[in-house]
């Protein structure tokens, strides 16, 4: 099944349909990692998994400040949250002005991934909760 390509608001933008053997390089050609959301109750209970994605590929990320978004951004200094076009504009011209930011905020966001949600951090964890099932 084609998906259909969300709407843009009459922004210009290029869709990109899923493609397993696509994502690698399609994150690693990204500037800044993106994740608009509405706030709402699906959304308040997403894991934010397209940011952590964006974070391991070394991106500074704009997010919508909604559910684990807020947990994440909490953690470290990894780029924005952004919820009125307002505040999506400053932090995109921000990151687009000084790269040296952009690049620090995805070092940042990089580090938080290697150190908490890595399966070098989670495996661990997982084993111990196992062995106390058991």
């Amino acid at each position: 099944m084609q998906r259909k390509p969300p709407q843009s608001g009459g922004l210009p933008f290029a869709y990109v349909p899923w493609w397993q053997a696509a994502e690698i390089p399609f994150l690693a050609a990204l500037t800044i990692g993106l994740v608009p959301l509405n706030d709402g109750p699906w959304e308040r209970c997403k894991c934010s998994f397209k940011m952590l994605q964006y974070m391991a590929t070394g991106r500074a990320c704009v997010v919508s400040p909604v559910g684990m978004n807020n947990d994440i951004l909490a953690q470290s200094e990894i780029g924005f949250a952004a919820a009125s076009p307002a505040q999506w504009t400053e932090a995109l011209s921000k990151l687009l002005a000084d790269r040296k930011m952009a690049e620090r905020l995805g070092a940042a966001g990089r580090a938080l991934v290697e150190a908490r949600y890595s399966i070098t951090a989670l495996a661990p964890r997982l084993a111990a909760l196992f062995r106390r099932l058991v």
